[in-house]
């Protein structure tokens, strides 16, 4: 989470997002005691500077002290604050949006069960923050989350109902179109959509040659072949399309799934909505429908980010629960890290 480095960080502001999620463990006893009483941790990614911080603090501390009993209803809640170093609020939103994303992800993966993400509160901008607190300024910038938006339409594809009877490929092509549908990451769209495009392609056209054969002798070797010859039919279908499409298609999924640089989300940003359409214009295919008939709507979703300038005393005793800011914290790790380094020399 490492700031852009043609950006100087003295031009940066430090913004705190704030939330809840859902993490449903609880923090066994340690020690000869077995005392507990945990009641949140905190993970820097950031290596003190603050561009990749999280904090968690229990919202019940006997839930999370304790084996409880976890459901949806009843889920384990923690408020969580979460920083990173911007230029500009736009900046900041879509960088703190992208950090808690990938908190969810790694947090999911360090308690071994689901994290969930409940609500995302204020993003403010705790270095204006700071300046009020010392008299220098009144006001500070903060905006909501986000708020996903759009209108409603009629519904598309009415006439599908009486095909609606879809094979087993197309049965796990429409639930990974679904979820291509309800992601928000333009990556786990196109990766969905894509799928989607293979679970149907033997129903538009069954691949003939199963496997790869020997370069030598001819003979199969025995190893799967990709069976895309359906997708190729669909493809070709759309003469205003560029020829190296199926090549393109295939390189993003690669690019997304093995590669290390950002190539391939750019890519996959600018080739879902054909993923989109060549994936509903293939499950039509599956269920004897004219792939020309499907309407599907674009997926990316307007989000309406309002921009706020907050007195200080407005808002003063809701930044506090925290018991200190963000900025303490920080300063508060890298003496941490001194103090690491000198013990280890």
């Amino acid at each position: 989470m490492a700031s852009k480095p043609n950006e100087p960080a003295s031009l940066k502001s430090l913004w705190v997002l704030e939330g809840k999620l859902d993490l449903p463990v609880f923090f066994a006893p340690v020690g000869e005691s077995g005392a507990s009483g945990v009641k949140g941790l905190f993970l820097d990614f950031s290596g003190a500077s603050g561009d990749g911080i999280i904090e968690l603090h229990a919202c019940d501390a006997h839930r999370v002290n304790n084996s409880v009993w976890w459901s949806p209803d009843a889920p384990v809640l923690f408020d969580f604050r979460a920083c990173v170093l911007a230029c500009s609020m736009s900046e900041a939103w879509m960088r703190s949006g992208d950090f808690l994303e990938q908190m969810l992800d790694r947090l999911t993966f360090i308690a071994g069960v689901p994290v969930q993400l409940i609500e995302a509160g204020m993003l403010y901008n705790e270095s204006q923050m700071q300046l009020c607190r010392t008299g220098a300024a009144t006001e500070f910038e903060c905006t909501t989350y986000g708020l996903p938006c759009r209108t409603t339409s009629p519904i598309a594809n009415v006439h599908v109902v009486d095909k609606l009877i879809p094979s087993d490929r197309a049965k796990r092509a429409l639930r990974w179109f679904r979820k291509a549908m309800c992601s928000s990451n333009a990556e786990d769209r196109f990766l969905a959509y894509y799928f989607s495009l293979e679970c149907v392609s033997n129903d538009i056209k069954a691949t003939a040659v199963k496997t790869h054969s020997c370069q030598k002798c001819g003979e199969s070797t025995g190893i799967q072949k990709a069976q895309t010859d359906g997708i190729k039919l669909l493809i070709e279908r759309h003469k205003d399309l560029p020829k190296s499409l199926f090549r393109d298609l295939g390189s993003t999924r690669a690019k997304l799934v093995h590669g290390a640089d950002s190539s391939g989300t750019e890519m996959a940003i600018r080739l879902e909505p054909i993923a989109r359409m060549l994936a509903a214009e293939g499950i039509a295919m599956s269920l004897q429908l004219s792939p020309d008939s499907i309407r599907i709507q674009d997926t990316s979703i307007p989000v309406v980010m309002p921009i706020i300038r907050t007195r200080y005393e407005d808002a003063s005793e809701r930044l506090d629960i925290w018991g200190r800011t963000m900025t303490s914290m920080i300063e508060t790790l890298k003496e941490m890290y001194v103090n690491r380094e000198r013990v280890e020399i």
